[in-house]
């Protein structure tokens, strides 16, 4: 872990924070964004890990639509995630990362493995300034779902 940056990450303009263990994107602040350490885990993929508290970025379950939570590592449905990075928002040159430290700023998906459905906000959403929910969207297509992660340590 000591090799991993850490990292924020921003879904379609809002910063992805924790709110009462649920995961949001953030219109506006507070809350500030969650700070992340992305840590290898197995099949290739990368763990999402709250610096503050130690909770993965995970699903209580793999359904479309189920609402990212944090939780303990290995106590829900998916805590890890299949990570592709994009040289701009057209998502048209994917390059899998399986290793955290070749994080660097910049376009990225994550994927629940066994599904391949993407972690994102909704496309349909009020319109309020309220924090938007992100959960696992279906499987169609990753110009849609693409975030922002920035290493910021």
């Amino acid at each position: 872990m000591a090799d991993s940056p850490l990292v924020q990450l921003s879904i379609r303009g809002g910063d992805v924070v924790i709110v009462n263990q649920s995961v949001y994107a953030a219109i506006v602040g507070p809350p500030n964004a969650t700070t992340w350490v992305p840590v290898a885990a197995s099949g290739g993929t990368i763990q999402f890990l709250d610096q503050a508290s130690g909770l993965a970025l995970s699903v209580p379950n793999t359904d479309v639509g189920t609402q990212a939570v944090a939780a303990p590592p290995s106590s829900t449905a998916a805590w890890s995630w299949i990570v592709t990075e994009y040289s701009d928002d057209s998502a048209d040159d994917a390059t899998p990362i399986t290793d955290p430290a070749n994080l660097t700023s910049g376009f990225y998906t994550l994927q629940e493995p066994s599904t391949r459905e993407y972690l994102a906000r909704n496309q349909i959403e009020d319109r309020s300034l309220l924090p938007k929910r992100v959960a696992l969207q279906a499987a169609d297509g990753p110009d849609s779902y693409e975030l922002v992660i920035r290493v910021v340590g």
